[in-house]
């Protein structure tokens, strides 16, 4: 009886641990400011399909950027298309959706390397800004900062800058128009 006792402190512990790290992972959480119009002011701004064209160390790329309602327009998705080397494969899935405890819209990705982010984001003027963890599966946590900025009806830059806010990566998309 003692034993199994202990197994279920030690869950309960883990639950706790997981809700802790969760719920910390989320930068700056009460600083944030938006409404429960947040998510639907993102889709208007953003929903359909993007491409751009980037460039690595390593090689040149393209990106497709699909947004789109899910769920009763309950979340929106984001589907990362990348195509290197002549090889299109999905890199990376988002959701967006609204946290009406935190009164935050927040995110969640999980791309191909098997990386998980979380955190929130808020609207100012034409740009949807990010703060961000990402847990890597070899468990190293980095803080990042991300944007989408609209430039105009047919133009956006997504911009990833570290923690201290230095641009890592940046790349220009134009809307896909059918």
């Amino acid at each position: 009886m003692q034993h199994r006792n202990g197994y279920q402190l030690i869950r309960l512990v883990a639950r706790v641990t997981a809700l802790v790290l969760i719920f910390s992972s989320i930068p700056d959480a009460h600083s944030q400011s938006g409404s429960r119009n947040t998510l639907p002011k993102v889709a208007e701004m953003f929903l359909g399909k993007w491409q751009g064209e980037g460039k690595t160390e390593e090689s040149n790329f393209t990106s497709e950027l699909s947004f789109a309602w899910t769920l009763d327009k309950n979340f929106l998705e984001v589907e990362n298309y990348v195509d290197a080397d002549g090889k299109r494969e999905k890199f990376a899935v988002t959701l967006y959706g609204w946290q009406p405890v935190l009164g935050k819209l927040v995110f969640w990705s999980f791309d191909r390397d098997g990386t998980i982010n979380e955190g929130v984001a808020e609207i100012k003027q034409n740009e949807l800004r990010h703060q961000w963890r990402a847990f890597s599966k070899e468990g190293e946590i980095r803080e990042r900062q991300s944007s989408l900025s609209l430039q105009d009806a047919d133009h956006l830059i997504f911009r990833l800058d570290d923690s201290r806010g230095m641009e890592v990566f940046s790349i220009s998309y134009k809307r896909v128009r059918k």
